[in-house]
Formats: structure tokens, C-alpha cells, sequence
């Protein structure tokens, strides 16, 4: 590896954090858990993209930032787990914070 890269990589600690559950997400609660995270650790999360189940919504939701594009994809599939998939990506990103308060979005303790 070259000298270069390698003080970016001491310097550039770019992480990869996946959050995943299985009951639906109310709508509010999550904009509130994406405004959260901007306010507390928005200089560090450099992307965010999932593929959600809403309450009361027979769609997914597609979300993502970064490239500010986000909308309802087509209806879950007959049978298909309505589940949720959130994906963020950044530097030093505080985990068991995001965990903690993806948790209380969702209901969980």
C-alpha cells in the first residue's frame, strides 16, 4: 500500500453501518430519526439509502441521501416480508448511537 494511501486511510475513517427490522415504520418517526441524525452527526454521514415498510402503506419506501432522491417504489410482492433495510455510510460513525435511537424510532427497547 502506498505511503499516500495509506495516511488517508489513518485519516479518512470511512465506516459502513447496516440497521435492519421487521416491523412496519411510521412515517413521522422516521423524518424524525433522519432529521436526528443530521443534527447530531450530519458532518460525518456522507450517505444513507434503505428500502422501508411504512405503516399503513402498501409500497415501500425507497430513502436516500447524498443524492437527495427518494419516493415510494412499487407494492411489496404477495407474500414477500414487508421489512426494513437502512444503510449508512461514513466517517467514524457513532453506531451504538445510531442503533439507540433507530431503536426508539421503531418502538424497541
Amino acid at each position: 500500500m502506498s505511503r499516500l494511501l495509506q495516511q488517508s486511510w489513518r485519516r479518512h475513517r470511512t465506516r459502513t453501518l447496516v440497521l435492519e427490522s421487521f416491523e412496519p415504520v411510521d412515517l413521522k418517526r422516521l423524518f424524525a430519526f433522519t432529521e436526528v441524525l443530521l443534527v447530531r452527526i450530519g458532518d460525518a454521514l456522507l450517505r444513507y439509502q434503505g428500502v422501508l415498510a411504512i405503516v399503513d402503506e402498501p409500497r415501500c419506501l425507497v430513502l436516500q441521501r447524498g443524492l437527495y432522491s427518494s419516493g415510494r417504489d412499487g407494492e411489496w410482492e404477495a407474500g414477500e416480508a414487508h421489512g426494513n433495510v437502512l444503510m449508512f455510510i461514513g466517517d467514524d460513525l457513532p453506531e451504538d448511537e445510531i442503533r439507540e435511537v433507530f431503536a426508539e424510532v421503531i418502538g424497541q427497547p
